[in-house]
C-alpha cells in the first residue's frame, strides 16, 4: 500500500528541514512543539508520511500541503504541478499580525484553498473553514508551589510590538507596564524580547530580560498578565493562557470576547470587568490566599476534565487527519483553474505590495 506524502510550509524558515517536529529543537521553548513532534510520529503509524515542503523532491507525489504562511512561490509551485485541489491553509495569526487573515480578506484568497483551518468562529462553516485549536501539550510538569506571601504579585511576559490595527492589544499592555513602573514598580516585573529600544527610551526599571522557560519565570508571581495580540474576536484563544495554567499562575486575561465558552470564567481573571488598571490593582492586591487557591482548584478541573481535549495535541492529529481523509473525496473536476490563476495574481500583487509597503486598496486591515 502507497504511503501517502503530505507537506507543510512551517511558518518561519527556522522550522524548515523537519525543524518544526524536533522536540530537540533549540525553539521548543516550554514543548511548544511537542504537537508536532507527536503528529509526525501518529501520522506515520497510519502510513503517512509528513515533512516541512523543503524536503520534497517530488511534487506530483504529494497528496497534500499544509501552509501555514501564504507563502507565493510554494502555492505557485504547488498549482504548476496540478495541486490546486490539495492544498490547505492554517490562519493562525490574528489580522493585527498577518493582514491576510481578516474575514474580508480570506475570502480573496479562499479558492485557492481546498478548506481554511481558522481560529474565527464567525466563519467556521464545517466545509470550506474549519474550526483550528491553537495545541497544546499538557503534561504533569513540576509542581511550583512556593509560599503564598513570598511570590511576586505580578508579571508580564511578552515581546515588545506594535500595530496600528484598531483592534489590537499591544498598547494595552504597554499601558498596564506604565501604570505599574510609576505607581507600584515593587510589585511588578516583565520580560521578553524587543524591549531594548522602549528601555532605552523610556527607563524601565522592572524589565528583567529574555526568557527561555515561562513556567519558571511564573513560578515566582501570582497574577501574569495575559493579553492577546488582538481584541473583539471569537474563537481567538492561543498558548498565552494555556502556558499560565500549566504553570499554576492566575491569569489577568483579555483578547477572544467568547473566551467563556472554551473556560470556566473562574480560571482567570477578565481584565474587561475593570475600569481601569488601578481598579485591577486594588483588586488582585487584596486578594486572600483562599480565594487566590480557589482559583488555582478551578484550574486543576479544567486541565483534567474533557473540555481542555479540544485544545491538546490530539485534536491536532484528529484535524490533520480529518483533512487528508476529505481531500480524498475532493471532486477535482469543481475546481476552476481559470479562477485560481486570478487569485494567483491577487496573491502576487500582494506580496509584491506588501514587500513595497503598500497595502492601500488591496487588503482590509480592519476585521
Amino acid at each position: 500500500m502507497r504511503k501517502k506524502s503530505i507537506a507543510i510550509v512551517p511558518g518561519s524558515p527556522a522550522f524548515e528541514n523537519n525543524e518544526l517536529f524536533n522536540k530537540n529543537n533549540k525553539y521548543n521553548f516550554d514543548d511548544r512543539l511537542m504537537p508536532y513532534f507527536l503528529l509526525k510520529r501518529e501520522l506515520s503509524k497510519n502510513n503517512i508520511e509528513i515533512n516541512t515542503i523543503d524536503l520534497v523532491n517530488d511534487y506530483s507525489e504529494l497528496d497534500l500541503v499544509f501552509f501555514q504562511t501564504l507563502n507565493y512561490e510554494y502555492i505557485y509551485k504547488c498549482i504548476k504541478y496540478d495541486l490546486e485541489n490539495k492544498l490547505v491553509y492554517i490562519a493562525v495569526e490574528p489580522p493585527v499580525v498577518e493582514i491576510a487573515n481578516s474575514k474580508s480578506n480570506l475570502k480573496k484568497i479562499e479558492d485557492i484553498f481546498q478548506c481554511i483551518l481558522t481560529w474565527r468562529d464567525d466563519i467556521v462553516d464545517g466545509d470550506k473553514y474549519l474550526k483550528y485549536f491553537f495545541p497544546q501539550y499538557f503534561q504533569e510538569n513540576p509542581t511550583f508551589k512556593g509560599e503564598f506571601n513570598q511570590k511576586k504579585l505580578l508579571v508580564n511576559i511578552s515581546g515588545a510590538k506594535l500595530s496600528k490595527h484598531p483592534k489590537e492589544l499591544y498598547s494595552k499592555r504597554l499601558e498596564v507596564i506604565n501604570y505599574f513602573e510609576k505607581n507600584h514598580s515593587e510589585d511588578f516585573d516583565f520580560y521578553g524580547r524587543g524591549w531594548d529600544e522602549y528601555i532605552r527610551r523610556n527607563k524601565y526599571k522592572n524589565y528583567k530580560g529574555e526568557v527561555k522557560s515561562k513556567f519558571k519565570i511564573y513560578s515566582k508571581y501570582k497574577f501574569a498578565l495575559c493579553f492577546e495580540n488582538m481584541k473583539h474576536v471569537k474563537g481567538y484563544i492561543t498558548e498565552k493562557i494555556f502556558d499560565c495554567f500549566k504553570a499554576r499562575i492566575i491569569p489577568i486575561y483579555w483578547g477572544a470576547d467568547n473566551v467563556t465558552e472554551y473556560i470556566p470564567e473562574g480560571c482567570f481573571i477578565d481584565y474587561r470587568q475593570f475600569i481601569d488598571v488601578d481598579e485591577l490593582y486594588n483588586y488582585i492586591s487584596n486578594m486572600s490566599e483562599k480565594e487566590y487557591n480557589n482559583y488555582i482548584i478551578n484550574i486543576n478541573k479544567y486541565l483534567y476534565s474533557k473540555d481542555i481535549c479540544q485544545f491538546t495535541e490530539e485534536n491536532l492529529i484528529n484535524t490533520f487527519s480529518y483533512v487528508i481523509k476529505k481531500s480524498e473525496s475532493t471532486d477535482k473536476s469543481s475546481i476552476n483553474r481559470i479562477n485560481i490563476k486570478n487569485k494567483l495574481k491577487i496573491m502576487k500583487n500582494y506580496y509584491f505590495k506588501l514587500l513595497k509597503k503598500n497595502l492601500k486598496g488591496l487588503l482590509i486591515n480592519n476585521d
